[in-house]
């Protein structure tokens, strides 16, 4: 094996209880704006940038909402189109280092723009799929946190008396 994948590979597995730790905080999330903002505060650590803003619509129509950040001004680099696919774009000008678009499973969309890292340094290959990974994460989250509300909506349409049968 290539000795830079092998340090990816070993970076990654470091950083295997990180991906653990978000997954339980974001999934344990209230409400969509808890997520954005406890997601937010994951990539802050992570990456060390300046900015993380997230954004949210209900439908690859509709507009897109601040969820969490400062700088509504960076929506340029999200997606206006209907696309399932998660899009990643880097590097887009000096206040936006990475743009991801992603489509939930029930056609809402999270955008999510960050700054720039603390050191001014670029986003490496490492952090490129570790941000992959935080966004496969925040899916995830999102899809438990549906079903979550979906088991509390059927638990109360159960009625006590049907219980007792």
């Amino acid at each position: 094996m290539d000795p830079s994948q092998t340090n990816i590979v070993e970076k990654l597995a470091l950083q295997v209880d990180s991906f653990q730790e978000g997954f339980e905080i974001l999934s344990e999330s209230k409400s969509i704006n808890d997520m954005a903002k406890q997601f937010a505060t994951l990539l802050r650590g992570n990456f060390l940038v300046t900015d993380v803003n997230l954004f949210y619509k209900t439908a690859s129509d509709s507009t897109w909402k601040m969820m969490y950040g400062k700088k509504e001004k960076n929506t340029d680099c999200l997606i206006t189109n209907n696309s399932n696919r998660m899009q990643l774009e880097y590097d887009l000008n000096e206040d936006v280092k990475a743009c991801a678009n992603l489509p939930l499973v029930d056609k809402s969309v999270f955008g999510i723009t960050i700054g720039t890292k603390l050191d001014k340094s670029d986003f490496t290959e490492f952090d490129k799929i570790t941000l992959q990974i935080f966004l496969q994460l925040l899916d995830n989250a999102y899809q438990s946190f549906l079903n979550r509300k979906k088991r509390k909506r059927t638990n109360l349409r159960i009625k006590p008396e049907s219980l007792a049968a």
